[in-house]
């Protein structure tokens, strides 16, 4: 079952049959980026991708594109010649139809690369536009892809990010995380401190914080300054992370120094607080590198910038403190949680009893059934411990069936609490138009809208139980 209740699958991967072939890195990337999304929310998610020879049959193509269309999540894996491949350019365009026509969020786009593609001018708009995820390595035309054993601390690196970025998409899909509270900027910095860009991004998305730049500029395009300025613009602050020791073959005096001058700028003008200018400490200073250091610590020292000679952890630590007041005025209490028990031939009508929670802050733990037997029993033994309220999903499962799930020694308190409800829905019936039980509640939502009951049923309209 699907982590997200609206669709079939949580997540669809889009990749050519080549970049898996030599060294089964799809194979690799699909198992521990399944296992690290798991960790991060606690079960299974469940991943569609094409695991067998395509044969171009037309039942095969059918089976492609169903997947897609049940799918919150579509991740192109990237390499040279996606583009120019017909089954990843239908998949991917059907997607963005999807997403087009769902025009509210409610479905989500995350390119990943495992080497770059053969040319810039083939990826479209829509994909240059996001944020996207890099595992590869070296230079052009020595690119190679990461090798989560070889490579180890980078790959685990970039995965931990694209688990973290997944599990935000999924749980705002799902309706359990609110829109970011605001966004950062963290200036492009020298390769030496990309692990503590990393770290500092992470810790602002765990507070639900959007991290400016998403990637590398185009330095050498003539619109870069304009990118950085609408980067800076409506950031709750600025950070710059400045090495002191050189790296070969990478000049970043003059762009570290056009963002830190565009940031004082908007700071001169009102619009930003004071950049923060985290000094690396304890390299020795590269002789290239002493004329940015010399005119941070004097020219935009004076003009408002706060440098900060300590360590990275203070600046982490101080980079929370300043945004606490904006943190603390957009957390909201956890989202209740509501158990929905669900027959297996029922499976269909989830998406009904998800449109009509969807005005409500709710978590909802399904629990599915084959007949009698549930599919986890460790989660309806914890029901009274871990869910405010249960509601017994009824469509074509047989009144006996919604009988004893009520009459179950699971549901016994809850009853008694009156937390338990009936959703009746799919076809009607003699069975559903007489159900009147006196210890739950009932929503037949077959004579008409149930919103307002069922509102009442789980708390305020609107609201958290």
């Amino acid at each position: 079952m699907a982590y997200l209740p609206q669709f079939e699958n949580d997540i669809f991967i889009s990749y050519p049959r080549v970049a898996n072939a030599v060294d089964g890195w799809v194979d690799d990337f699909c198992t521990i980026l399944a296992a690290s999304l798991a960790e991060r929310l606690g079960r299974d998610v469940k991943i569609w991708r094409d695991v067998d020879d395509i044969n171009g049959s037309d039942a095969w193509r059918d089976q492609i594109a169903r997947a897609v269309g049940s799918a919150g999540v579509f991740i192109p894996l990237i390499v040279p010649g996606y583009f120019e491949r017909d089954e990843c350019l239908k998949e991917l365009d059907q997607f963005l139809g999807e997403m087009k026509r769902a025009r509210d969020g409610g479905r989500a786009l995350m390119p990943v690369y495992k080497l770059p593609a053969d040319e810039p001018g083939q990826v479209p708009h829509e994909l240059k536009d996001l944020g996207h995820h890099e595992f590869f390595t070296g230079q052009d035309p020595y690119y190679r892809p990461l090798d989560h054993v070889e490579d180890k601390s980078a790959y685990w690196g970039r995965m931990a990010r694209v688990a973290t970025d997944l599990k935000i998409a999924l749980k705002q899909l799902k309706g359990l995380q609110p829109p970011p509270v605001g966004k950062v900027f963290v200036a492009c910095c020298s390769p030496a401190l990309h692990n503590e860009r990393e770290q500092l991004r992470a810790a602002l998305r765990q507070h639900n914080i959007r991290v400016v730049p998403e990637r590398e500029y185009l330095w050498n395009t003539d619109g870069v300054g304009q990118q950085v300025m609408n980067d800076l613009s409506g950031a709750l602050l600025s950070v710059h992370l400045v090495a002191r020791e050189g790296q070969k073959g990478y000049a970043p005096p003059a762009r570290e120094r056009l963002q830190l001058e565009l940031a004082i700028r908007q700071h001169e003008s009102g619009a930003l607080p004071e950049p923060l200018v985290w000094l690396q400490g304890s390299a020795p200073t590269d002789p290239e590198r002493a004329a940015l250091l010399h005119e941070i610590g004097h020219d935009f020292a004076n003009r408002g910038a706060d440098l900060l000679e300590k360590s990275f952890q203070e600046l982490e630590t101080q980079v929370l403190a300043t945004l606490a007041p904006v943190i603390a005025a957009a957390a909201v209490p956890p989202p209740a949680r509501v158990a929905v028990l669900v027959e297996a031939a029922d499976i269909d009508e989830i998406a009904t009893l998800q449109r009509l929670l969807a005005p409500h802050r709710l978590e909802t733990r399904l629990i599915g059934f084959g007949g009698n037997e549930p599919e986890d029993a460790g989660q309806l033994a914890a029901l009274e411990r871990k869910c405010s309220h249960v509601i017994v999903l009824w469509g074509a499962a047989p009144p006996s069936w919604v009988e004893q799930r009520l009459d179950s020694a699971e549901l016994a308190t809850l009853v008694r609490a009156g937390r338990v409800g009936v959703l009746l829905c799919g076809k009607p019936s003699i069975a559903k138009s007489g159900f009147a039980p006196a210890a739950v509640a009932a929503f037949n939502a077959l004579k008409g809208p149930v919103d307002a009951a069922l509102a009442a049923f789980l708390g305020a309209p609107g609201g958290s139980p």
